[in-house]
């Protein structure tokens, strides 16, 4: 999700993403299985939240 903040965004955050630093980090299941997966969620309203839910959907659910 980083790829589309802003560069004015990422200036006045710089420690935005500093959570990935932590050593609690490494220590999710998720992470440690390699399940942590990067999302576009630069869109908004209705039609956002649906392009959000099938990003995740696709990720998340194992078709048989």
């Amino acid at each position: 999700m980083t790829d589309f903040l802003t560069k004015d965004f990422k200036q006045a955050n710089p420690k935005f993403l500093s959570f990935l630093q932590k050593p609690i980090w490494s220590k999710l299941k998720a992470v440690q299985n390699k399940q942590v997966y990067n999302v576009n969620w630069n869109v908004g309203g209705p039609i956002g939240a649906n392009r959000i839910i099938d990003d995740l959907f696709k990720y998340l659910v194992k078709m048989s």
